[in-house]
């Protein structure tokens, strides 16, 4: 697994874990932090504990939101309407950020994200 996470990263600007069981292990985030150091190219993760552990951010979308925008899709589609149509829908949440994660990926965050 590291020499495919080695080879994607070197045509890569950051790499995003994604919350699949076969690819996230420990070893395989202990790794990703190491890439994230040697190569600096920021890790980006799916929940707030990889971003304590030291990945530069995640985006913790609320299940409220993403319940009755998956609702609302299903009833508009039941209703007739072409999925091709539908504009996207974003969900609301909470962006973390690991400003010191981000110093060793060499990456600059904006004022204005640290400000809120």
């Amino acid at each position: 697994m590291s020499v495919a996470l080695r080879q994607v990263a070197g045509a890569s600007d950051a790499v995003w874990l994604i919350r699949d069981q076969t690819v996230m292990s420990r070893e395989f985030f202990n790794y990703a932090l190491i890439l994230q150091a040697d190569r600096k190219i920021p890790l980006f993760a799916f929940s707030p504990v990889f971003v304590e552990k030291g990945a530069v951010a995640s985006f913790a979308a609320r299940y409220q939101d993403l319940g009755r925008i998956a609702a609302r899709l299903a009833r508009d589609i039941l209703d007739g309407g072409d999925p091709d149509q539908i504009p996207l829908q974003s969900p609301r949440g909470t962006l973390y950020l690991n400003t010191r994660a981000a110093g060793v990926a060499k990456l600059k965050i904006p004022e204005r994200l640290l400000s809120e």
